[in-house]
């Protein structure tokens, strides 16, 4: 995926990898088998745990996860649950349906539950900005 993935991409200063659990733990299961090394990872200040491949974050992305178990079976089998997306930051982006209904955002923090919270009244949606700064594998 990563190398042959669009050079501005690879030469990218904020890429990142984005995949399900399951391809997270395969990586995991093989470097261990060959190196004996366990991955390190890393605790962000966002509270979500990452490692590197080749300088690159890799962020496993569990709520894909519960999404395909919950929404993507079939009663038999798991419509393709090992997921990987390599993009960067910047193309990663939210779309609304107006500007203006972004001013609608009711953020806040709860400190009893220790959660941020968001409330909105329209659709919102992940959008790519650019196609060749992003390269997926299922």
């Amino acid at each position: 995926m990563i190398y042959n993935a669009d050079l501005r991409l690879r030469g990218a200063k904020d890429k990142i990898i984005v995949a399900t659990q399951s391809v997270v733990d395969q990586y995991a299961r093989e470097r261990k088998a060959v190196t004996n090394i366990e991955l390190a990872y890393e605790r962000t200040e966002s509270g979500i745990d990452t490692f590197k491949i080749d300088g690159i974050d890799v962020i496993p992305f569990h709520f894909l996860d519960r999404h395909i178990k919950a929404y993507e079976h079939n009663g038999t089998k798991y419509n393709q649950p090992h997921r990987a997306l390599f993009t960067t930051k910047s193309n990663l982006q939210i779309g609304t349906e107006e500007i203006s209904k972004l001013s609608e955002l009711d953020p806040f923090y709860e400190k009893k539950t220790k959660q941020y919270i968001v409330d909105y009244a329209f659709n919102i949606d992940a959008k790519i900005a650019e196609d060749h700064l992003t390269m997926v594998a299922y």
